[in-house]
């Protein structure tokens, strides 16, 4: 899934997935219908990381886990990073530790948090019940 439709058409060229045009703050899918979510190094390019979280929630199964591989904005190495990534006119939102574990915490369990040194964050968390409506 990615906004990039020149990127969707290659992969699509090239691959045996199934592509899909969309946005992470407005996923075109039903309730509770994932297994599992991950957000590699992305999360902080939606125009609100807040959004896409909710998202993935409303689409997680009961169960389903959300990996989030992603940085720290609390980080002196990360706010350098998100200085360089406005620069070359690469937009991102990055988030604090305490911020994405807060969002994660409304709907999820964190089962897993690491951070490394340079600040990269590695957070699994599961979803301890689905709602049929959408939140």
């Amino acid at each position: 899934m990615d906004v990039d439709i020149a990127l969707l058409k290659k992969l699509r060229k090239s691959s045996r997935v199934d592509v899909v045009l969309a946005s992470g703050c407005y996923l075109p899918f039903r309730n509770c219908s994932f297994d599992n979510i991950v957000f590699h190094d992305s999360l902080h390019h939606l125009k609100s990381p807040e959004i896409g979280i909710m998202e993935a929630c409303r689409v997680l199964k009961r169960g389903g886990r959300l990996f989030v591989f992603d940085f720290n904005l609390e980080r002196v190495t990360i706010k350098a990073l998100a200085f360089l990534e406005k620069l070359v006119g690469f937009p991102a939102k990055f988030l604090g530790r305490k911020t994405l574990i807060s969002l994660l915490k409304n709907c999820l369990r964190i089962i897993e948090e690491k951070e490394n040194w340079l600040g990269t964050l590695k957070i699994l968390g599961v979803k301890p019940y689905c709602s049929a409506k959408a939140t």
